[in-house]
């Protein structure tokens, strides 16, 4: 189970471009708070930079 869990995490970090270290970090938090966060500051820093001005969808992928 957890090699399929490393698997499917390594699958999205690499289709989202998201940075691993932080991303890992955020999941293990999600899973011992039992919620995603999608607001402040801890999701912001595993995602990609995009513009804030243009239509990034940043929205969208949160």
């Amino acid at each position: 189970m957890l090699n399929q869990r490393e698997k499917e995490l390594q699958a999205i970090i690499t289709e989202e471009k998201l940075k691993p270290a932080d991303t890992r970090k955020f999941i293990e938090n999600a899973f011992r708070d039992g919620e995603i966060k999608t607001v402040g500051t801890d999701i912001e820093k595993i995602m990609s930079p995009v513009s804030r001005f243009g239509s990034g969808g940043r929205a969208e992928k949160k």
